[in-house]
């Protein structure tokens, strides 16, 4: 077989990260090496009562990242109402199950739907390197596993999507850098601030925001707020200011650990069958 000459592979492979990645994140990061790394990956969903967004997303994030090798996806039923979640997850998943792309895990005792408890929960159930929250509402996007690896080669960062899109929830971050500031802090209730209050204080540990600005990896299902809200203990506004207050008096005293040692605890069901206390 004859070899291309060394500039016109040099070339070519140019054009094909830039068809990957985008000639931004090709300018800015160091693709090369990244590629080389393949660091562990656990992306995180936990949901309540999100059936048809679910449904809609979950196996299309698995079939868009089925080609990085070391990647898991993680569902956390979050007590769920609707039955129709786990008959689903049984029904589909378990084929993802045996092959140890997807761990299912249903965690029985919530009433209300707690942003922060349930992220760290399902955090601390992840196995990767990094983790990576997305939401029912979100796609991920072709390979965006390997985008965020190759975010990752760079030391001391996070990544995060843009605000007001429904993306500043998707924060990816190593497990240890989440485990340094204590998880989402698990006093900020319902709507609002746990992202926010989350990226201020991996700031403060000196690690510096990368933002996700592909449109590939930017794709979400539009809905109102009142279904954001539906299984919340207090209204929008009341629950925004109070989460908004403690946000601020955490960057205020520059508060780094504002759960001690105790977040994301729980007793979880694993894959239909072992219960497992977390």
């Amino acid at each position: 077989m004859k070899s291309l000459p060394l500039q016109e592979f040099y070339w070519k492979y140019q054009a094909a990260l830039r068809e990957t990645l985008g000639i931004t994140e090709l300018l800015n990061l160091r693709i090369k090496n990244a590629y080389r790394l393949k660091q562990f990956v656990s992306f995180c969903t936990p949901v309540k009562d999100r059936f048809e967004h679910l449904e809609k997303s979950f196996l299309h994030n698995l079939r868009d990242n089925e080609n990085y090798p070391h990647v898991e996806f993680i569902l956390l039923n979050y007590g769920c109402p609707d039955p129709r979640t786990e008959k689903w997850a049984v029904k589909t998943l378990k084929p993802y199950i045996e092959a140890g792309k997807v761990n299912y895990y249903y965690f029985p005792d919530a009433v209300f739907f707690e942003h922060a408890h349930s992220r760290n929960l399902a955090f601390r159930l992840a196995k990767g390197d990094i983790v990576c929250n997305i939401d029912a509402d979100n796609f991920s996007g072709k390979n965006f596993a390997d985008y965020v690896s190759a975010v990752f080669s760079k030391k001391d960062v996070f990544l995060r999507g843009p605000n007001g899109k429904g993306l500043g929830g998707r924060i990816c971050v190593r497990k240890k850098d989440w485990e340094a500031v204590g998880g989402y802090d698990e006093r900020l209730k319902n709507w609002g601030h746990d992202d926010v209050d989350l990226a201020n204080r991996l700031g403060m540990i000196g690690l510096q925001q990368e933002t996700i600005r592909l449109k590939r990896y930017c794709r979400v299902i539009k809905h109102d707020d009142e279904l954001r809200t539906q299984y919340h203990s207090k209204n929008k506004s009341e629950s925004s200011n109070q989460n908004k207050d403690v946000c601020n008096e955490n960057l205020r005293l520059r508060i780094i650990k504002p759960n001690g040692q105790s977040f994301g605890k729980g007793r979880v069901q694993k894959n239909f069958s072992e219960w497992i206390e977390v």
